[in-house]
C-alpha cells in the first residue's frame, strides 16, 4: 500500500497498528525499500509504503466456486441468474423469497448478493452499514511476470497485480459515481488509470 502525502502516512500507520494488534507482521518501508521489493516503483513518488511478506493471492472466481461447491454437498439450493425481487415475513421470520421466477418458500436465507446485500436487507428492515463503491478493473493477456506483491496506491483509488498465470489485473475507483451499478469499462476507465 502505498502511500504520497502526510494524511495517506499517517492512515497507513494507524492501518498498520491494527494489524499488529491482529498479528499481522507487517512493516512501514521507506521509498527505497518499496522501490527494493517492486522495482517497477517510482519512489520519488512516495513518501511510504506498507508491506507484509506473508501477503498472498487467492481467486475469487474459484474461491467463489469451491465455497459453492461445498455447500451444494451440504444440501445447500442454489438458485443462479434469479433475480430476488422481495421477502416475505410471517410473524418475524422470512417465509419466502419472492423472485422473477417465481416464490421459494424457505425459513433461512443467506444473504450473499456482494454490493447489492444493502437492498436485499431493507427488504426486511435490516439496515446494513455497507457502501457500494464501483471500481472499474481491467485484465491484460498473460505476460512476463512483472508485478510482486499487489500494489495499491491509497490516493489514486488505483490498485493493480498479476495473477500467476500472467494476466496484469488493475482497478481504479469512479470518483464520478460512487455508487453505480454500471458494469461498462471503457477509454474512459483507461484515461483515469493512466493519469
Amino acid at each position: 500500500m502505498l502511500a504520497t502525502t502526510e494524511e495517506e502516512v499517517e492512515k497507513l500507520q494507524k492501518g498498520l497498528g491494527v494489524q499488529h494488534k491482529l498479528g499481522v507482521k507487517s512493516e512501514y518501508v521507506s521509498p527505497n525499500d518499496a522501490k527494493r521489493i517492486s522495482p517497477m516503483l517510482n519512489e520519488d513518488m512516495l513518501l511510504g509504503a506498507a508491506y507484509c511478506s506473508s501477503d498472498g493471492f487467492v481467486d475469487p472466481f474459484k474461491a467463489v466456486e469451491a465455497y459453492s461447491q461445498k455447500a451444494r454437498n451440504l444440501g445447500v439450493e442454489m438458485n443462479l441468474y434469479t433475480k430476488v425481487i422481495d421477502l416475505k415475513v410471517k410473524r418475524g421470520a422470512i417465509s419466502a423469497v419472492v423472485t422473477d421466477k417465481g416464490d421459494i418458500e424457505t425459513r433461512v436465507v443467506v444473504n450473499a448478493a456482494g454490493a447489492y446485500s444493502r437492498e436485499i436487507a431493507d427488504m426486511v428492515g435490516i439496515v446494513l452499514p455497507t457502501k457500494t463503491r464501483k471500481v472499474d478493473v481491467i485484465a491484460t493477456e498473460p505476460v512476463q511476470h512483472v508485478i510482486d506483491p499487489l500494489i495499491i496506491d491509497m490516493g489514486g483509488g488505483v490498485w493493480c497485480g498479476q495473477t500467476w498465470r500472467g494476466e496484469i489485473l488493475a482497478g481504479i475507483r469512479d470518483p464520478q459515481n460512487p455508487t453505480n451499478y454500471n458494469l461498462d469499462v471503457g477509454l474512459e476507465t483507461l484515461r483515469r488509470m493512466t493519469k
